[in-house]
């Protein structure tokens, strides 16, 4: 059998040049959640990667914790894709050891589907886009959030797996949008208070040096990193959501709205501000110099304040008759 692979070419394509291939190309400089957005945008079909973010709240969310432990720096939109299934939030994801999931995997990626799932080893143990699977090998191609932005191959060892050929159960017409901003609008003073996990986040800077000599302190760097290019993936999606409904709703959420794209690329502008740049091969190591790291929380607390302002501004077109 041959593999299964998310956007093989089409039967008159294939005429021309036999055997299937993955058309997934990432972008030279990948950030943050693109081996998500490649696959998912063409996998949802009319639901855009922009607005299934959007729907989510992930857009609008931001998790830090201190020290940067795995769990805290995992990429957001993921986590919440687990809950985001047919039948609501909580509804519970199924669980498929190990090569259980062949089966469903191979039928999503059929339906033109990207499944999500999170991996069994416990040297990965996170969450993987699958986009291609060798039924006889068993192995899945797809991304890893560790994996930049590459296709990676590896066996199928899931412990739970999300499919998105449904549509994740989402009401992606302008009233489910403006629900989903009303909710955005709510996140100052909860857990997942952005405005907070800044502050937060700028507090580490400044603490001492937070990052260790030696590995441990550089697979910090790289949490810390990958943080920085999902959070800037998270806002361009924002605008680029706000930027979608603004086009379906009156004329006055619309006025509104394009205040908060605006506001949301201001926090885009001030995130790629940073020195050394995100993408700059010294970025990292230029975290172990305290100079670097109050740059950087400054920049943090002026982001801060401008998601207070975009978030405010969310709430009011969310509930303006």
């Amino acid at each position: 059998m041959s593999p299964k692979r998310l956007f093989d070419e089409p039967a008159e394509e294939r005429s021309r040049a036999p055997g299937p291939r993955v058309q997934i190309t990432p972008p030279p400089q990948p950030a943050g959640l693109c081996g998500l957005a490649v696959c998912l945008q063409s996998a949802l079909g009319d639901v855009s990667y922009a607005r299934l973010m959007g729907l989510l709240n992930t857009a609008f969310m931001l998790h830090v914790e201190r020290g940067f432990p795995l769990a805290g720096t995992e990429l957001a939109a993921l986590r919440r894709l687990q809950r985001a299934q047919p039948g609501g939030d909580d509804t519970q994801p199924w669980l498929l050891p190990g090569d259980d999931a062949t089966d469903v995997i191979e039928t999503e990626l059929l339906a033109g589907s990207a499944p999500v799932a999170r991996e069994c080893p416990t040297e990965h143990g996170g969450w993987v886009v699958i986009c291609g699977l060798d039924t006889q090998t068993g192995q899945w191609s797809g991304y890893r959030p560790d994996s930049g932005g590459r296709l990676v191959t590896a066996p199928v060892q899931f412990a739970v797996l999300v499919r998105t050929s449904s549509h994740l159960g989402l009401r992606s017409d302008a009233h489910g949008c403006t629900e989903a901003m009303a909710r955005a609008a709510d996140l100052p003073g909860s857990d997942a208070d952005p405005t907070s996990a800044y502050e937060r986040w700028a507090d580490l800077m400044l603490s001492g040096s937070p990052f260790d000599e030696g590995p441990p302190g550089d697979e910090a760097i790289a949490r810390h990193e990958l943080l920085v290019r999902t959070l800037l993936d998270a806002r361009q999606a924002a605008v680029e959501f706000c930027e979608q409904v603004g086009l379906e709703v009156d004329e006055q959420r619309a006025e509104l709205l394009t205040e908060v794209a605006d506001l949301y690329m201001q926090v885009g502008d001030a995130i790629e501000a940073r020195q050394p740049a995100i993408f700059d091969p010294l970025a990292g190591p230029a975290l172990r110099q305290p100079e670097v790291r109050a740059e950087w929380a400054e920049i943090l607390l002026e982001c801060a304040r401008i998601e207070r302002e975009a978030l405010e501004l969310m709430g009011r077109a969310g509930t303006t008759n």
